[in-house]
């Protein structure tokens, strides 16, 4: 088999241009033989081996494929057959199914000679009927049931339950239900010694600059202390609770809330 001036042409221009698939069919290749046998086909050198001829028809399929939608697609290969993708190297979408039907049934064929040579060297007592092509691991074990309630009926995720709120125990400070400047002081001091801070609240608030995540001011506005999270800016009252949090996160909280809630840890 001989290489026609068009193939030749064709290969050399598919080099030339470095389409990706020119690149696997030209003179890149990381073996060096095939890299001979690309410069011999370039050159017009006829093959002298099966494998040669073979490697020309492959090369010359590769460079009649054209790209369609981003895939290679060879106009003569038969489509959705594994002999159009292995042979003609189509990558249409019909081709690549059927590719991926073969694979499968390649690995379904393996795991049944797998699964039918663990079942030969099992002893005959263990052995267990025969389920070719099926994994045949252990059955998991059983579900734990939780008992049933008071009610005798199963407990499903729409129905209510009841649920006890955890013990936490959290520090706080009254800021003063008058004008009390030393007491204020105090809680403002308390709540930037473990934060970020001050930082600056028309800033802030107009919107030119983030909220910072931690940090407590004084609304110049009012007067009002400004905590802020990261949720955002809470602004402080006279008499509220500012509450610091198990995670150290600080937020007020109204008088009648605080009483309903929270008792007071004996000295």
């Amino acid at each position: 088999m001989t290489t026609t001036p068009v193939a030749r042409e064709c290969l050399t221009d598919a080099i030339e241009r470095g389409e990706k698939w020119a690149v696997r069919a030209g003179l890149d290749f990381a073996v060096p033989s095939q890299r001979r046998r690309a410069a011999e086909l370039v050159g017009g050198t006829p093959p002298d081996s099966r494998a040669q001829a073979s490697f020309t028809r492959r090369q010359l399929r590769r460079a009649e494929r054209v790209e369609i939608d981003g895939k290679m697609v060879h106009p003569q290969a038969d489509h959705g057959t594994i002999h159009g993708y292995k042979t003609y190297e189509c990558r249409c979408t019909p081709c690549s199914d059927a590719n991926s039907r073969l694979v499968q049934l390649q690995r379904a064929a393996s795991r049944a000679a797998l699964d039918a040579r663990a079942h030969a060297l099992r002893p005959a007592a263990a052995r267990t009927p025969l389920l070719l092509g099926l994994r045949t691991h252990p059955r998991p074990a059983a579900r734990v049931r939780h008992p049933l309630p008071p009610g005798g009926h199963t407990m499903t995720m729409t129905e209510p339950r009841e649920f006890r709120k955890r013990p936490v125990v959290i520090e706080a400070m009254q800021m003063p239900e008058d004008a009390d400047p030393p007491a204020s002081h105090a809680v403002y001091l308390w709540v930037e010694s473990n934060t970020a801070g001050s930082f600056e609240p028309l800033a802030v608030i107009e919107g030119r600059k983030a909220c910072p995540a931690s940090g407590v001011s004084l609304d110049p506005r009012d007067g009002r202390m400004i905590i802020s999270t990261l949720e955002g800016l809470h602004w402080v009252d006279l008499g509220d609770w500012v509450i610091r949090g198990v995670a150290g996160e600080f937020y007020p909280c109204k008088p009648d809330i605080f009483a309903a809630t929270y008792d007071a840890v004996p000295a």
